[in-house]
């Protein structure tokens, strides 16, 4: 026969209650700890936008700050810029205060470089998505996407539509050069994407691009980087659904009076269309079987091009005609990229 057994000698079971008592002081303290993340956000916040007030929420999965009418300018000798918001939302991982990324309606962002004539630009866009990464003091990435933005250049006529575009901007460490290269280190580099991109009336493109902004010291100046820095366009495309139209390397300097002195190349299947941009008019033609190289150069907004002779060459009469470029789409693209 088993044992017998008393109440006495059985085990007594452990309240319910018990149970909870970790997962109560690990909400306590992760509530102490998001309390803390959330109270840096609002004196970030704060700091940027003062005077205004600052609504928290997100937990317990993120830390968020809203505000009403944001306004952040910036006016110095050889900058003015300013970014202007109908509402704006902070969002950050409580544990990577480093990172945040901002949601802005009713944007309008102004920018002018007044050493530099003509560097200036207006963007406007009903929402932007806004991703900063700081880290050290140190511009890791700030990266921008306009949903349906409006957008016009200083540098020239015009204002630009696109269906969504996308900047990328980041401070680089340079690396070190001998007394004998070409060019400064690079300093910045800029990354743009954008679908849907057009001139009034003419077509919608495709655009990326990537420049490289050099400097024998950090972007702290216009006066720094003048002193023989250079703007690199490293590759700037324009392609429609039929493919690449044309494909730009380039070079930006400052010249006299502040006015930027450009020189590059264009490989391009539709060299005609491409001579639109620089000396007007209209055309229609079909595509190259084979891009073609034009190279261009001169100050902002009175670029020359050096057009080869295509009698002869093969077109692919197959594919539609080349897309209708205007006066200004070219340039404008490529001096926003330069002058941002």
């Amino acid at each position: 026969m088993p044992p017998s057994t008393t109440p006495s000698s059985l085990p007594r079971r452990m309240p319910l209650w018990v149970a909870f008592v970790p997962l109560l002081i690990g909400g306590l303290g992760y509530g102490w700890l998001w309390s803390g993340y959330a109270e840096r956000l609002r004196a970030d916040v704060g700091r940027v936008l003062p005077g205004r007030t600052v609504t928290i929420s997100g937990f317990p999965y993120r830390v968020a700050a809203s505000v009403d009418t944001a306004k952040v300018a910036v006016d110095r000798p050889g900058l003015t810029a300013s970014l202007t918001a109908a509402a704006a939302t902070v969002d950050r991982g409580p544990w990577h205060p480093e990172l945040s990324v901002v949601r802005l309606s009713g944007v309008e962002f102004r920018l002018a470089v007044p050493p530099l004539r003509g560097v200036m630009t207006a963007i406007d866009a009903p929402a932007a998505l806004v991703s900063v990464h700081v880290e050290d003091g140190k511009l890791q990435r700030l990266s921008t996407v306009f949903d349906h933005p409006r957008f016009s250049i200083g540098l020239f006529p015009g204002a630009l539509t696109a269906t969504r575009l996308e900047t990328h901007v980041r401070e680089m460490l340079p690396a070190l050069t001998g007394p004998s290269a070409p060019t400064p280190p690079v300093q910045a580099q800029l990354v743009v994407a954008g679908t849907g991109v057009q001139l009034a009336g003419g077509d919608p493109l495709r655009l990326d691009a990537d420049v490289a902004v050099t400097g024998n010291q950090p972007l702290r100046s216009v006066a720094g980087w003048a002193a023989g820095g250079t703007a690199e366009v490293r590759r700037l495309t324009l392609a429609d659904a039929s493919g690449e139209v044309l494909a730009l390397v380039a070079t930006a300097v400052p010249g006299a009076a502040g006015r930027l002195q450009f020189a590059g190349t264009i490989d391009t299947i539709c060299p005609a269309s491409v001579a639109v941009l620089f000396n007007g008019g209209a055309v229609s033609e079909q595509r190259l079987r084979r891009p073609v190289r034009l190279s261009f150069a001169g100050p902002a907004g009175t670029l020359r091009l050096a057009a080869p002779d295509t009698v002869g060459l093969a077109r692919r009469t197959q594919l539609p005609p080349c897309p209708v470029l205007r006066r200004s789409t070219l340039a404008s693209i490529a001096a926003l990229r330069v002058g941002a």
